[in-house]
């Protein structure tokens, strides 16, 4: 996970406004992703990385929330994170190598994520791969 003092959030008025209907506050979002949420999905949209978490906040209250990192001068690539609602998913067991797990466990802390959602990514990005080799052959 990012350290707190590297987490910058740059809330626009559209994100605002978004998360005044769930009667959510920016401070309530940024609590939750401080509070080492856990990662329920992950999946490239209009050319973005986005990530979808569910936490608590100081207060304990539970938020699925929906992050990207942006690059820019506005936010510095730091997280932004917006409150969404929760998609569908499917959970699936997996055996793999310890060895694999290890590396992936040891490639996601340096990138600041999840080992889980690092693998969701690294998977999403093969078969995006894969599907344009076949559309191409």
């Amino acid at each position: 996970m990012v350290p707190d003092d590297e987490l910058l959030f740059d809330w626009d008025n559209a994100n605002t406004t978004h998360i005044e209907r769930h009667k959510v506050n920016p401070m309530e979002a940024e609590q939750v992703l401080r509070n080492d949420p856990f990662d329920l999905n992950y999946e490239v949209a209009a050319g973005e990385q986005r990530w979808t978490s569910i936490g608590h906040t100081d207060k304990l209250r539970i938020l699925i929330v929906v992050w990207a990192i942006r690059s820019g001068a506005a936010n510095a690539g730091g997280p932004q994170r917006v409150l969404t609602e929760l998609r569908q998913l499917k959970n699936i067991t997996i055996r793999l190598r310890l060895d694999d797990l290890a590396r992936a466990r040891a490639l996601a802390e340096r990138k600041g994520v999840g080992y889980q959602t690092y693998m969701k990514m690294l998977l999403h990005e093969a078969l995006e791969r894969e599907s344009q080799k076949a559309r191409r052959a």
